[in-house]
């Protein structure tokens, strides 16, 4: 089910609303308006309709007018300012994995001459677009509550703009998502010797289970738990090559909490038991 509420926050001086949504938003805003999109750790297409905003992040402030969209990560709230009667269509997403948005965001990065004028880049919505949004649109205000249907959509959507827009285009408006994506990754690779667990890992990160999963099975093709397996076995075999390792060493250097607990770890991800994995390593058998 395809969750859209707003929490309304209301001043004498201004009004002010704070835009949350799972998927998709559509709303019109009087000339005046205030509004915030939440962040939540997912990425955002934000398209005008009609009218124009002014839209305010952390990093710098960008007007987006009548028939244009852009594209950026929740990592912090956005405030926008409607400087006209304003129709905005939002459209959330995680890392696309489709087709096309892997083919969109491979080798972008090589394409961009100037990096000062990634952030806020924005594309014009020609015909095709317009006419996707629509339909889009008539989905979202009838309460259309088909999952199947809206990843749908999503693909297609991606599928577009890779056919309707030049690459150096699409290297420029994306780049905020390659950034963002490339500092999750630098994230798990730096820290993931830290931990034994999915739950450990998860705590420098300020997004929730559901999306730190969906965006770790996007990021590295496997799930959480998968990953940290198959780095802490490649860990432990290397380890275990040194002669002056032993089982207990492994049992404390790896943070398993009992002697058991990695005879168990080492049955089950190498067949065999700690002794027999460091008589086997050192022997180059492994």
């Amino acid at each position: 089910m395809i969750d859209l509420y707003l929490k309304k926050n209301f001043s004498k001086s201004r009004k002010s609303e704070d835009i949350t949504a799972d998927h998709f938003y559509c709303r019109s805003f009087s000339r005046g308006d205030f509004a915030s999109i939440l962040a939540n750790n997912m990425n955002v297409f934000l398209f005008v309709l009609k009218g124009a905003v002014s839209i305010r992040g952390s990093d710098n402030a960008i007007i987006v007018h009548n028939d244009m969209f852009v594209t950026f990560p929740l990592m912090d709230p956005i405030d926008i300012e409607f400087i006209e009667d304003t129709e905005l269509l939002l459209f959330y997403y995680n890392e696309p994995t489709s087709f096309s948005a892997t083919r969109i965001l491979q080798n972008m990065k090589t394409k961009i001459i100037n990096e000062s004028l990634c952030n806020g880049y924005t594309l014009e919505q020609n015909n095709h677009i317009k006419q996707y949004l629509e339909l889009l649109k008539i989905y979202i205000l009838s309460n259309n509550e088909c999952m199947d249907l809206y990843n749908l959509k999503k693909e297609e959507l991606f599928i577009l703009i890779k056919s309707l827009y030049k690459d150096e285009d699409l290297a420029y408006f994306f780049y905020p998502i390659l950034k963002s994506a490339c500092s999750f990754r630098k994230y798990i690779l730096d820290q993931h010797v830290n931990y034994t667990n999915v739950a450990g890992l998860m705590k420098g990160l300020n997004m929730s289970k559901t999306v730190f999963y969906e965006k770790f099975k996007d990021t590295f093709g496997v799930s959480a738990k998968q990953w940290l397996i198959l780095r802490l076995k490649e860990r432990m075999a290397k380890r275990a090559k040194d002669d002056i390792v032993s089982a207990k060493d492994l049992m404390i250097e790896f943070n398993f909490s009992s002697p058991q607990h990695l005879n168990t770890f080492c049955k089950k991800q190498f067949g065999m038991t700690p002794s027999m994995l460091l008589n086997e390593s050192k022997q180059y058998r492994f």
